[in-house]
């Protein structure tokens, strides 16, 4: 891919850069607020200026725990939307702030939640307690 020049246009106070530089660097000056957005982000408030770094890739995350899957299979295959709006009512979860629209999603969501707040063992209780003949 052919490098490409920054081309600046200037009308007035407003000044905006746009060009290519590690990952697509957007600079963008207005009076004296100055931001630039690419592989990390400088703001310059008229002062010092403030150099954050672009938060890590995800690669590091741990998956999900053996009885985090479990839940999650058993709240997928064994219990409709319905059902998990329930589940989460008990929990003190609100379905609504689960944004997923799928059962899948919702089930993986609310095993998430579940765990964040240490109430997988409570989760797993409220399963075991309606499909009995999950226990194993």
């Amino acid at each position: 891919m052919a490098q490409r020049t920054p081309k600046a246009r200037s009308k007035g106070d407003v000044n905006i850069q746009i060009g290519q530089a590690d990952n697509a660097q957007i600079a963008a000056s207005y009076e004296r607020v100055d931001a630039t957005f690419g592989p990390r982000l400088d703001v310059n408030l008229g002062g010092r200026a403030r150099k954050r770094q672009a938060p890590a890739k995800t690669a590091g995350k741990p998956g999900p725990t053996a009885k985090q899957i479990a839940a999650f299979d058993a709240l997928r295959n064994q219990f409709n939307l319905e059902e998990l709006e329930t589940i989460c009512w008990e929990l003190g979860i609100a379905f609504d702030d689960l944004p997923a629209r799928t059962l899948t999603g919702k089930a993986r969501q609310l095993v998430e939640r579940a765990a964040a707040l240490n109430a997988l063992d409570k989760l797993i209780g409220i399963v075991r307690r309606e499909r009995p003949q999950l226990q194993s």
